[in-house]
């Protein structure tokens, strides 16, 4: 009798064990099947979204509120183009990645014409921002090595920044405006794009020293 209950135990161990199995076997295969239905691009979103820690956040927003403070106090007439944001804009791109320069610049600009006047030249600056963050992020690789000639090349990139803003916002300005001439155009705002050249490199060789610490001790730059 003994053994006979010792075998239907053994019995009712190794069915339970199965069904255990059985059970994990189509938890698994659940999950696959709903990891296939996501799409191809949900894996992207998610590790965005992942990536916008609270922390994260919080410094980006602070980051969007220098560049704004900064434009808005440069904002005078004899001054014209020479202004902070840009700089911040670059340093958020190159230390942070694209996708954070692009969501500081649209913040950035929404928020500051907000009080210096929008309209449809709004859309052509967040265009042109949005182009200008994108090429910067090649350049992320340089940013992370620290040297002071790579820090000479990327002062020297900021200075032409404001040469190419002025260019693609004129594609822009002139497509919607319907101008007749694009380089007659262009050609009066040179002076304008130089000054924020200038205004560039001054600006990214006087903050990206005191700011790139600071960024550093709480996100360190990855290339």
């Amino acid at each position: 009798m003994d053994s006979q209950r010792h075998v239907k135990s053994k019995r009712a161990k190794a069915s339970a064990k199965t069904d255990i199995t059985g059970k994990e076997c189509t938890a698994h295969n659940k999950k696959q099947k709903h990891s296939q239905n996501r799409g191809p691009y949900t894996w992207v979103l998610s590790s965005h979204v992942s990536h916008f820690t609270p922390k994260r956040i919080a410094l980006l927003a602070l980051l969007t509120a220098l560049g704004c403070i900064g434009r808005w106090l440069f904002a005078v007439p004899f001054l014209p183009n020479i202004q902070p944001m840009t700089t911040i804009l670059l340093l958020v791109t190159l230390h942070f990645g694209v996708v954070d320069g692009i969501i500081v610049s649209i913040l950035s600009i929404l928020l500051t014409n907000m009080l210096l006047g929008m309209g449809p030249w709004t859309l052509h600056q967040i265009g042109t921002y949005m182009i200008v963050m994108a090429l910067t992020g090649i350049l992320r690789p340089l940013y992370a090595r620290q040297t002071p000639l790579h820090f000479m090349l990327l002062t020297l990139y900021a200075g032409l920044v404001g040469l190419l803003y002025g260019f693609i916002i004129s594609i822009f300005s002139v497509y919607m405006y319907q101008m007749p001439s694009f380089l007659a155009y262009y050609m009066r705002g040179i002076p304008f794009d130089m000054l924020h050249g200038l205004g560039n490199i001054g600006f990214f060789s006087l903050l990206v020293p005191i700011l790139r610490p600071i960024l550093e001790k709480k996100f360190p730059s990855t290339p």
